[in-house]
């Protein structure tokens, strides 16, 4: 019974890798799609090449995400 389950074990961790690598290559085409997994994925790459820290540089649009707000954007307070 435990060498069965094992079996089980492992062909489910395989099937799960492949799928995983089927999703990413044809529907994903490699690639992140939304903000966060892009930073993800960035911040993944860096690490893996020893970077702790990286300048963002310009244009901070590229990096900073849609959410963010900067004093650039921000709108201006009305008193009420």
């Amino acid at each position: 019974v435990r060498a069965s389950a094992r079996a089980v074990e492992r062909g489910a961790a395989v099937a799960a890798s492949a799928l995983s690598l089927l999703y990413v290559a044809f529907y994903l085409h490699g690639g992140p799609r939304i903000v966060d997994a892009t930073s993800y994925w960035l911040e993944a790459r860096a690490l893996s090449e020893g970077h702790l820290s990286w300048s963002a540089g310009e244009p901070a649009a590229s990096v900073a995400g849609r959410p963010t707000q900067t004093a650039a954007n921000a709108a201006p307070r009305r008193n009420v």
